[in-house]
């Protein structure tokens, strides 16, 4: 055992040391690549707020949601889409909150809600059907947002 002891001394030592001999040479250039990233993510913020129509895409160029921005905030009607294409949902904003009619969709395309918002808070009566179409519930919101009632189908 007391023969191991200055071997394992000498590989501590080397293991501490300034690494002489190695090379430290780094495989790629992640500095760049990161400054790079972090220009582009700077460049698609200062895009989404800017004001106009925007239409917002996945990698591979399909539309994940589209619509207004007026003083950088949500204006009239938003849509958003599933990978598929179709419609997922369309919500009507003020100011960036939501209201008016909000409208959502089954992945197969067929109605799944909608009710009306008032300044981001669900009011009056909302529908809601199931995959085929057929109307499952309707409950009915007071002004601050709280159900008041509803009724199975």
């Amino acid at each position: 055992m007391k023969t191991l002891t200055p071997v394992v001394a000498a590989l501590l030592l080397m293991a501490c040391s300034g690494g002489e001999g190695m090379d430290r040479t780094p495989t790629a250039d992640t500095a760049g690549t990161a400054a790079r990233r972090d220009s582009l993510r700077r460049q698609a913020i200062a895009d989404s707020l800017r004001d106009g129509y925007h239409v917002y895409k996945d990698a591979s160029g399909r539309p994940l949601m589209e619509g207004e921005l007026v003083d950088g905030q949500r204006y009239g009607v938003w849509t958003s889409y599933l990978p598929s294409g179709r419609v997922q949902s369309r919500n009507v904003y003020d100011h960036g909150v939501l209201h008016g009619i909000t409208t959502v969709f089954h992945p197969n395309g067929v109605l799944y809600y909608t009710g009306t918002q008032r300044k981001g808070k669900p009011f009056g009566e909302w529908k809601f059907y199931d995959a085929r179409g057929q109307l499952a519930r309707t409950v009915v919101y007071d002004t601050t947002g709280a159900m008041i009632g509803g009724k199975d189908q």
